[in-house]
Parts: C-alpha cells; structure tokens; sequence
C-alpha cells in the first residue's frame, strides 16, 4: 500500500508540475477606440501558447461583443467567465509565443478615456486564468483643439457678371455656428466685401483684375476659430 500511495502522490505532483509549466507567463495589450468599438492588440510575450483569453473593462464597463482577428475557431462570449457585464472570453485560439492578435470590442458605451482593461489568459482549457500585462490605450486623451480639417472652397467662372459659390468648410468637432465673409485681396492684405456674407458672391465691376477669397468663422463654445480658401483672379 505504501508503494501505491508514492504512485500516486508523485503522479499528482507530476500533474501540479505540468499545470504550474503550461501557466501563462507573460503578455501584454495595447487597445485604440473610435466610440464604442475598442481595437487591442494582444501579445504573448511569454513561452507558452494561449488558447483563451479574457479582457476585464472597468466598473460599469459592459461588452457586447468581440471578434479576433485570425483565428476563426475562436468564440468570444460577452458575460463570461463569471456573468459579469464587463467581462468577455474567447477561445479556443493558438496564439504562440512572441505573436500579436488583434480583437475588437463593441461595448454597450464608451468608458473613461485611458481606462485599463485587465487581460487574463489561460494556457489549457480556459478553466483557469492567469493576469498578464493590462490592456492601455495607445494615445492620449487630451482633446484636440477644435480646427478646420478641410478649408472652404470657392465654385464657378471668376468673371464680372457671373456669381462664385463656396462650400463650407468640414471641422473636427461640430461647431456652435459659422459665419462667412467674402474679402477682396491684394498683395498688401484682404479686406471685407461689404454685404457679402453669405456662400454665394455676385462678381461686379468693383473686384475685376482682383482676387477674392472667402473666410469662414466658426464658434466652439467662447473660441472662434478661422478657416479660409484659396484666391480666385477675377477677370472682367
């Protein structure tokens, strides 16, 4: 009996062994987000292959759902493992030592700017799961200050007689209003167009052999920002 008992205790302890090899030892993640959709980047920097992974959001963080980017056999579940809303698992993957793994995430609402999310992965059956490196965002949370992305652009024959419109300009983040002028230019500087303030300019004697241009004035808030187009030569 004592014989059998040794059998099967260093059986065991060889179990304990293989489990405590296979552990997962090492990985990190970096995510970037465009409103509710959350783009990681997974990365085993351990020796050991992941077959599942879990990413824990933030308090009050809730999944909906997630896809991986390779691997088709992969499950991604949003609840599990433990049924709570800001959990989502998904396997079983082969994700081997030194490779990247892409996954996006659609969460229910965005969360606090820069929140970690904790990744936990597990090197079997996903029974058990090892905390590696968190997930950060890759970039900065300070907004960027409101600006034109694209300029206003003038439409049509520049000749007397004729009218010119604009297209307004496009801008980062949508403005409380936006005023126009249209200004008549020289080598010394522009000047405004009385009257003109609208998207369209009628082309009159005054401004042949000139250049005009028009301004646009967006307001965030109490910051008024500007954004003008090109010079358009007008001939008469």
């Amino acid at each position: 009996m004592t014989v059998v008992r040794t059998a099967v205790a260093a059986a065991c302890l060889a179990l304990v062994l293989v489990g405590a090899a296979a552990a997962a030892d090492g990985g990190s993640s970096t995510y970037t987000v465009s409103q509710r959709t959350y783009y990681f980047t997974l990365f085993n920097s351990g020796t050991t292959i992941w077959q599942y992974f879990v990413l824990v959001g933030p308090v009050g963080a809730s999944f909906i759902g997630g896809t991986t980017s390779v691997e088709n056999s992969a499950h991604c579940v949003a609840g599990e493992p433990d049924g709570v809303a800001n959990e989502i698992e998904c396997g079983p993957l082969t994700l081997a030592a030194s490779v990247h793994l892409g996954f996006v995430a659609t969460l229910a609402a965005p969360v606090a700017c820069g929140s970690p999310f904790q990744l936990e992965v597990s090197s079997t059956s996903g029974a058990s799961f090892t905390r590696v490196g968190d997930a950060t965002l890759a970039g900065s949370c300070a907004a960027a200050a409101p600006a034109a992305t694209s300029p206003p652009a003038i439409h049509g024959t520049p000749k007397v007689g004729r009218t010119l419109t604009a297209t307004a300009p496009t801008w980062n983040e949508a403005p409380t209003g936006v005023t126009y002028q249209w200004q008549l230019c020289t080598r010394s500087g522009c000047v405004p167009i009385r009257g003109a303030i609208k998207l369209s300019l009628k082309l009159t004697k005054r401004v042949a052999g000139q250049t005009v241009r028009v301004l646009a004035t967006a307001t965030f808030g109490g910051l008024h920002v500007e954004s003008v187009s090109t010079r358009i030569a007008v001939r008469s």
